[in-house]
């Protein structure tokens, strides 16, 4: 198990979800600010050499809404383009968003405003790039290129929220998504406790009927997740310091086993783990980074909102 550190604090008042780092090793980071008038979701972009700036600012929303809006799930391509799930419910804006290397180039994916509730991302080799609906209960596809339209790809029951809500409040169903080769996605269901394999056709890119890979009580709650070179699933736990579970945790996804990744004695380096990414470029490649939101209704100084780095001994799959 590996030790946590946290390598980028944050100022209280950040609440940093998405993750995703090029292959220069440059980390991108959703981010929601409260500024005391607004709730500000950007893009911060930590360059390898550690200095922190902001690539583009998505949204302002005049309160923080208790379901989530604002900027979520990230992925980036090989050109250096950065795609955020972004809710706010308005038209004008809800969707996934195309933002260029230098920020000022903006772009809703077609199709995108259709998803309910838009939250992780992942590409495939081929640059099909996937989106998890967590009310829809429902992963969306959207093909290679700037033109084709998103379309919903693959619905289940395996992906949908609990119909019991069981935390009391509205919660995520399909969650966190990971590509595997040849042709696997893995999604977490969050309210579930649970991880799902979704096959891809290779033929023609269409979705196989989701199996459930692992499920349990150390999984409920789970969020992002991430695949490594030799097909483990490693998964955040939002709710880990309410539950009394590990912070993240190793799935193997043969036999649905799950163990903790990081010593107990680092535990307290968390608030709420949202979303993780492997290094590339200059990172740590056998480190994942972790986004660590800000847990509400603890004393100031223990709000540790920011980006924790774990080793957990093994690189991750390299995606495009």
């Amino acid at each position: 198990m590996g030790e946590a550190r946290m390598i980028y604090p944050l100022p209280q008042g950040n609440h940093p979800e998405g993750i995703a780092i090029d292959p220069r090793g440059t980390i991108y980071v959703g981010n929601r600010r409260d500024d005391g008038e607004h709730v500000v979701s950007e893009l911060l972009v930590i360059a390898p050499e550690g200095s922190v700036s902001t690539l583009a600012v998505l949204a302002e929303l005049e309160t923080e809404d208790p379901g989530g809006s604002g900027v979520l799930g990230l992925a980036v391509d090989p050109g250096g383009n950065v795609y955020a799930a972004l809710v706010t419910f308005d038209p004008a804006t809800h969707g996934v968003w195309r933002i260029g290397r230098k920020g000022w180039e903006q772009a809703r994916l077609p199709g995108s405003e259709q998803i309910v509730f838009p939250n992780a991302l992942a590409f495939d080799p081929r640059g099909n790039l996937y989106v998890t609906d967590s009310i829809g209960g429902a992963v969306w596809r959207f093909p290679a290129g700037a033109d084709p339209p998103g379309e919903l790809w693959s619905q289940d029951e395996l992906l949908e929220p609990a119909p019991d809500d069981p935390f009391g409040f509205p919660a995520p169903g399909a969650n966190g998504i990971g590509f595997h080769p040849p042709d696997t996605l893995y999604v977490a269901n969050t309210e579930k406790g649970l991880i799902v394999r979704v096959p891809i056709d290779l033929a023609d890119g269409s979705a196989g009927r989701p199996t459930l890979v692992a499920s349990g009580p150390e999984l409920l709650s789970v969020d992002g997740l991430a695949v490594n070179a030799l097909g483990g699933i490693h998964a955040v736990i939002a709710g880990h310091a309410v539950l009394g579970t590990s912070p993240l945790v190793n799935v193997d996804p043969t036999t649905g086993t799950t163990t903790s990744s990081v010593a107990a004695s680092g535990f307290d380096e968390f608030d709420i783990p949202l979303s993780l990414a492997f290094g590339r470029g200059t990172r740590d490649r056998k480190s994942v980074y972790v986004t660590n939101g800000d847990l509400p209704g603890l004393p100031p100084e223990a709000h540790k909102p920011g980006v924790v780095q774990v080793n957990v001994g093994v690189p991750g799959f390299s995606s495009p």
